[in-house]
């Protein structure tokens, strides 16, 4: 038979134990806790991977700058600009692209260009040379209209469950000294997401009668 102060001094040590055990447990929750926070306030910050697939894998979380030094160093990218004296070199970049992204249809050519836009009030650009909007631009030019839709409808697919916030686009007119040019329409949908800012434009082309174009454009604030 066990003596009570026996089974007094057992409790205690039970109770001891439990003690013992509840910091060392509370601080594993409290690490998962943050790492779980840490993770959610990065994925916030980051564009999402499907976008930056559709952009070609470039860098678009980080600065203009950046961006165009990646571009340039990607064996992918030819540039197509022959004006090497021009100040906004150092800021922009056209050239053609060899990979098609997460377009399935062989186009007749790709043309990527990186310029800067300025936001309507201009309450941003004392701080930011030539502009603070990063804008991003891939055109997919096709002799099939059908080729167009298709890869059009595909990259909804992607885009509309991940955009809560998504309009219609029109667009009639361009500026163009091409004699067709009263021949270009384009529909399509603008994306917007919140954290981090940035919008995806997805449009649907005529530029000749016979001529079609699938125009892809990210921007955001320059960083």
């Amino acid at each position: 038979m066990v003596s009570s102060k026996s089974s007094e001094n057992a409790a205690g040590a039970n109770r001891d134990n439990v003690r013992g055990n509840v910091p060392g447990h509370y601080m594993r929750k409290k690490r998962l806790i943050y790492f779980f926070m840490l993770t959610i306030n990065l994925a916030l910050r980051q564009t999402d991977p499907r976008v930056k697939q559709i952009f070609l894998n470039l860098p678009l979380d980080k600065s203009r700058s950046d961006i165009q030094n990646a571009i340039k160093s990607d064996r992918r990218f030819i540039s197509t600009d022959t004006d090497t004296t021009d100040l906004l070199n150092e800021f922009t970049y056209i050239g053609l692209s060899k990979d098609n992204g997460v377009v399935k249809s062989k186009p007749d050519s790709v043309e990527i260009e990186l310029t800067y836009g300025i936001t309507a009030d201009g309450s941003n650009t004392k701080s930011k040379a030539f502009g603070d909007k990063t804008i991003l631009k891939l055109r997919y030019f096709y002799s099939s209209r059908d080729s167009v839709e298709k890869e059009y409808q595909n990259l909804l697919k992607i885009l509309q469950p991940n955009f809560k916030d998504a309009g219609n686009t029109r667009i009639d007119t361009i500026y163009s000294d091409s004699p067709h040019r009263r021949q270009f329409k384009a529909t399509g949908m603008t994306f917007t997401n919140n954290k981090p800012k940035f919008t995806v434009q997805v449009l649907n082309a005529r530029i000749t009668d016979t001529y079609f174009g699938l125009f892809l454009e990210y921007e955001c604030d320059e960083k």
